[in-house]
C-alpha cells in the first residue's frame, strides 16, 4: 500500500466512512507448463459403413477383453476403473482402425 485516506464528509447515507487506498502491485509471470498434446483421430473414415462397422466390432471386442481382465475393486473406486477402461478401449480401437489425423493442405486449391 502507498496511500490510504478516509473520507468523512462524504455522505453516503450510513455511519460508515470513505476509505480510498492506492496500491503498488508486482506481477510475476507464471512458469509455463508443458501441455499434453491431444492426439486426434481421422474420423472422416467413419463416414464409410465398412469403417464404421469394423470400429464397433473392435470397440465391443477391447472393452470386453478389459473387462474381463480388470482386477476386482472396491465400490467406489469402481467409477475410477470403468472410465479408464472406456477411454483405453477407445483410444485402442481409435488407433487400431482409424489411425491418426494428418493435416493436409492442398497444394493447389480452387480458388488460387
Amino acid at each position: 500500500m502507498k496511500d490510504t485516506r478516509v473520507y468523512r464528509s462524504e455522505d453516503i447515507g450510513s455511519d460508515h466512512y470513505l476509505v480510498c487506498s492506492r496500491i503498488k502491485l508486482r506481477l510475476r509471470k507464471q512458469p509455463n507448463k508443458p501441455r499434453s498434446v491431444r492426439v486426434k483421430y481421422d474420423t472422416v473414415k467413419l463416414k464409410n459403413e465398412d469403417n464404421r462397422r469394423t470400429y464397433t466390432i473392435t470397440l465391443r471386442n477391447r472393452y470386453q477383453v478389459l473387462e474381463d481382465e480388470g482386477p476386482e475393486v472396491a465400490e467406489n473406486e469402481e467409477a475410477e476403473r470403468n472410465c479408464q477402461m472406456m477411454e483405453k478401449a477407445y483410444t485402442e480401437a481409435a488407433e487400431a482402425v482409424l489411425g491418426r489425423a494428418r493435416k493436409r493442405k492442398p497444394w493447389i486449391s480452387e480458388e488460387s
